[in-house]
């Protein structure tokens, strides 16, 4: 699904006030959160789904933070690439901003990597086969 609308389908933008780099327009990711949202939850239910911005601003994803995940059936993992993305954004569309830990990545998806999110899927039961594991 596309969720841009001129005609080059652009999802970038300069940063405000210049320099270098580029940051993920807000537009494009608002609609494509909510499209997840009515496809993946029951209506009136939406809002328990968190939006979670993966970012070295963020929270440091500990075995603590991965067990308050858990709680939830569903979650949106929001990848941040170029410079970041809006403030607008952050405010309106984002429930937490995690941080896997102090070091640098190309960007948000090798965050959102399944190796890098085991300490909060290896507390799912059954997970593991064995709960003493």
């Amino acid at each position: 699904m596309i969720y841009t609308h001129d005609k080059h389908h652009t999802t970038d933008d300069a940063l405000t006030g210049g320099g270098a780099g580029m940051v993920m327009k807000p537009e494009p990711i608002f609609e494509a959160v909510e499209a997840i949202k009515i496809e993946l939850v029951p209506t009136g239910t939406a809002d328990n789904v968190p939006v979670i911005l993966l970012t070295p601003q963020g929270r440091l994803l500990t075995q603590e933070v991965a067990k308050q995940l858990t709680q939830y059936d569903k979650m949106i993992f929001i990848c941040g690439e170029y410079e970041g993305v809006t403030n607008g954004f952050r405010e309106h569309l984002v429930t937490d901003e995690i941080s896997i830990g102090d070091y640098i990545l190309s960007g948000g998806e090798l965050a959102a990597n399944w190796s890098s999110l085991i300490p909060m899927v290896r507390l799912l039961p059954g997970f593991l086969g064995s709960p003493e594991s």
